[in-house]
């Protein structure tokens, strides 16, 4: 029998990689916008079971931010505050060139 099924989202945050990093905003918004929406409809259940999104990069957020109403603007925030979505400290994704060289 199962105990417990975790489901885990994963969106690339490398632009341009991907896709056109025009779509690829397009994208990372509408991801934002789905996860404020499922956050606030799990606000009140168990918090083991209240979904929560980390947003892995700053720089869609700060897109997201600039384009959202202030009401989006304030759901967002107190998703943040139940501690529902998270936020990492990078503006984007990075890499160390000598970590990824083959000698």
């Amino acid at each position: 029998m199962i105990d417990a099924l975790w489901l885990v989202h994963h969106s690339h945050t490398d632009f341009g990689y991907t896709d056109l990093p025009s779509t690829a905003w397009d994208l990372h918004s509408d991801y934002i916008a789905q996860a404020i929406e499922i956050c606030d409809r799990t606000a009140n259940y168990p918090d083991a079971a209240r979904f929560r999104w980390n947003c892995e990069v700053l720089w869609p957020v700060q897109r997201f931010l600039e384009d959202a109403t202030p009401g989006t603007r304030a759901r967002f925030d107190n998703a943040i505050d139940r501690g529902q979505i998270d936020l990492g400290a990078m503006p984007f994704n990075v890499s160390d060139r000598k970590s990824t060289r083959l000698n």
